[in-house]
């Protein structure tokens, strides 16, 4: 939260909607997220949540883009990440664009170890195989995320616990297609790599919920705002019984 109060954003006000996910009672992320929205009065609104129960980022994400105004550009950051200086500023610049609907591009790792490679889309077949930029960070008009199904993001009916940024990003790149989706070349995002990311805590079961997520329908490209998508149901060609 520091490091996004402390963005140099003159474009106009933003919200911030944040949530602790059920963290430990010793720690003092939730009072200090208060602590930080009182000191900061310039923002319109902060909302600030704490779970009783942990319910995963994904989950997280899509409460949040329900709450949001449909016109809203939705930033959805994990929190152990940050924003690197003008990243805003970057974002808001594509989005002067009145067919922009969604934002990728490039990311740091805290490690200064390339984990995921990333390339501008050409508009080909998206699954399968995933290209590498569904792991990236997207931003995206609150409207175009909330014609992803709520069932197409989870796993024996709860939200993916792991791998949910590919299950949401997915279909919002699909329906964007190449003209509606802009590249940002910049690095405007820092990834914070530590013991308790999911590919260190169980890559097996990362693994297996990126596949899970994959095997999902397809979404339609949409031609307008007011098109509903048609979902395609696929089948993975690696031979894994998922």
């Amino acid at each position: 939260l520091t490091n996004i109060y402390g963005q140099d954003y003159t474009r106009g006000e933003f919200v911030i909607d944040w949530t602790d996910d059920a963290s430990d009672e010793e720690d003092s992320a939730y009072s200090l997220a208060i602590q930080l929205a009182c000191e900061h009065s310039r923002f319109n609104i902060d909302r600030i949540d704490q779970n009783e129960e942990r319910v995963g980022g994904l989950c997280n994400f899509w409460r949040a883009i329900h709450r949001a105004d449909d016109d809203d550009v939705c930033v959805l950051m994990g929190g152990d990440d940050w924003l690197k200086p003008g990243a805003l500023a970057r974002v808001a610049k594509a989005y002067e664009d009145p067919e922009c609907w969604a934002t990728y591009g490039e990311f740091e790792n805290t490690n200064d170890r390339i984990t995921n490679f990333w390339e501008q889309w050409d508009g080909v077949e998206t699954r399968p195989p995933q290209p590498s930029f569904m792991w990236c960070p997207l931003t995206v008009k609150a409207w175009l995320a909330k014609k992803v199904l709520e069932e197409d993001l989870k796993l024996a009916g709860s939200f993916f616990m792991s791998s949910g940024d590919g299950a949401l990003n997915t279909p919002i790149v699909e329906m964007a297609g190449t003209e509606h989706l802009r590249w940002i070349p910049e690095k405007w995002y820092m990834r914070r790599i530590h013991d308790g990311n999911d590919g260190n805590v169980d890559p097996n079961y990362q693994t297996y919920t990126a596949m899970r997520a994959y095997a999902k329908p397809r979404y339609s490209r949409l031609k307008s705002r007011d098109d509903v998508p048609v979902r395609t149901e696929h089948f993975l060609p690696y031979g894994l019984v998922l």
